[in-house]
């Protein structure tokens, strides 16, 4: 493990050749099984209230909306897939409010298997208590294991996923070309009239699960909202969040 970070750390050099997305995708691959539990310790210890108020929100509210204006047909409910989803599962909670049919896809076994630890309530699978708490808490509900049964039961299914990486965008692109690339391959999962929804950071350059340090994304606001508009994606809701670093939260559909 410690040549992949010695890797990690070469990007620094300027003298260096940028990393490509095979060579991160080998970085997350060859840690693979240690890489869930790890990062689990380091990123869910504690519930990110922002992003699931964000969240709740949108699904709570602006996602029946949406659907009822561009699709008054459709009674079923949207379908969900969370992208480079990791071994984590928060992103998906108040999506279940609205949605039966939820996808995880991933590109690393460990973290996909970690999931269905879960899903299947194996002995050692993560502890996902104190975010449907939480839960319970934005929608008025004290019974927790309610939400929790609801998020198992409308997970339909975890898929491998191979952007040619995956995780997601600011992760596992490093420079604009190959956001643009990623961003592009993540369209063709989206429907005609469907929404991203995005998570990232904003003038970070590297993240660290355990001992590992991974290379990030370093861009602003407006470099990062010209490779939207090369992709012909329209900003239709845009947050931030400062604690410590700068995060977003938007919301992307085509033009």
């Amino acid at each position: 493990m410690s040549d992949k970070v010695s890797t990690m750390e070469d990007t620094k050099n300027e003298d260096k050749k940028p990393i490509g997305p095979e060579e991160l995708r080998k970085m997350h691959q060859t840690l693979s099984d240690f890489y869930p539990v790890a990062y689990l310790n380091a990123w869910a210890q504690g519930v990110r209230e922002e992003w699931a108020e964000f969240l709740d929100r949108v699904f709570s509210s602006y996602i029946p909306e949406y659907l009822l204006q561009e699709f008054p047909d459709n009674g079923g409910g949207p379908t969900i897939l969370d992208l480079g989803c990791g071994p984590s599962i928060c992103n998906i909670i108040s999506a279940s409010r609205v949605s039966k049919r939820i996808y995880l896809a991933d590109l690393l076994e460990g973290n996909r298997r970690e999931l269905k630890k879960w899903l299947n309530s194996e002995d050692g699978c993560w502890n996902w208590d104190p975010y449907f708490s939480f839960q319970g808490v934005l929608e008025l509900n004290p019974n927790v294991t309610e939400i929790e049964d609801r998020v198992r039961k409308n997970i339909k299914s975890v898929l491998p996923c191979d952007l040619s990486t995956s995780q997601v965008w600011d992760v596992v692109a490093v420079n604009t070309e190959q956001l643009e690339t990623v961003i592009n391959r993540s369209l063709n999962w989206l429907k005609e009239g469907g929404l991203l929804i995005v998570q990232g950071s904003l003038h970070e350059e590297r993240y660290t699960v355990g001992s590992a340090m991974f290379p990030v994304l370093n861009i602003d606001k407006e470099t990062l909202f010209n490779v939207f508009e090369k992709c012909g994606l329209k900003v239709v809701l845009w947050e931030t969040r400062t604690k410590g670093s700068t995060h977003y939260f938007t919301i992307l559909k085509r033009k």
